[in-house]
């Protein structure tokens, strides 16, 4: 339902992460959310003649309708689709100049995993890598994001470990709300068979099945 007026003050929460950190699980949790739309890796907006959505492909009842040659910011342009004022993106970069358009509010989660599963997990998918390379690797990614939110002076950030959120996935999401300024009292269960128009994703399926 298309609620979000073009020239309404919109959230776009950017969740930054090294690859096998469970940013895509992460998005669709908080995607659950009433007043909130899993969006993903939105980057992929500005590289295809019109995004793919992970879970429904070419006929997605969003992205089908979203046009990328529209002059309306592509972050507006998806919120008044989705009828939702808070976007949840994972890694935009490209699109940063869209994201400075001042009826944008920024936040940042910085999803931060330990470096030795991280290692474990890469050399898992690149085995023809090394210990030294998978950590190399760690450090660089997570050094460039931390730099992109230090340098955002005008957003809010919130650093997070996926330990934490494994380990209490209730209890975190509810304090991401707190950070949003959202209701923290939702039920998640009434919202288990919310439908996300995901773009990207690391095992897209498995993940909405967990949800």
């Amino acid at each position: 339902m298309d609620c979000i007026d073009q020239d309404q003050r919109i959230t776009v929460v950017n969740i930054l992460a090294v690859s096998f950190t469970g940013s895509t699980w992460l998005n669709l949790m908080l995607g659950t959310h009433p007043e909130v739309a899993s969006i993903g890796e939105f980057d992929r907006v500005a590289k295809m003649d019109r995004p793919i959505c992970a879970i429904h492909g070419d006929e997605c009842p969003l992205w089908s309708r979203f046009d990328t040659e529209s002059d309306e910011n592509p972050f507006l342009q998806a919120a008044r689709l989705t009828g939702k004022r808070i976007l949840v993106v994972n890694n935009v970069r490209r699109m940063r100049k869209q994201l400075e358009d001042p009826r944008i509010d920024r936040r940042y989660i910085l999803l931060c995993r330990d470096g030795r599963a991280y290692a474990a997990s890469h050399l898992k998918k690149k085995p023809d890598d090394n210990i030294g390379q998978a950590t190399w690797k760690w450090f660089r990614e997570w050094e460039r994001r931390l730099t992109w939110t230090i340098k955002d002076r005008h957003s809010k950030t919130r650093m997070l470990h996926f330990e934490k959120v494994s380990a209490d996935p209730t209890e975190t999401l509810r304090e991401l709300c707190r950070f949003l300024d959202i209701d923290d009292q939702y039920d998640l269960s009434q919202y288990a068979n919310a439908e996300p128009h995901f773009i990207g994703g690391n095992e897209i399926g498995r993940h909405t099945s967990e949800l």
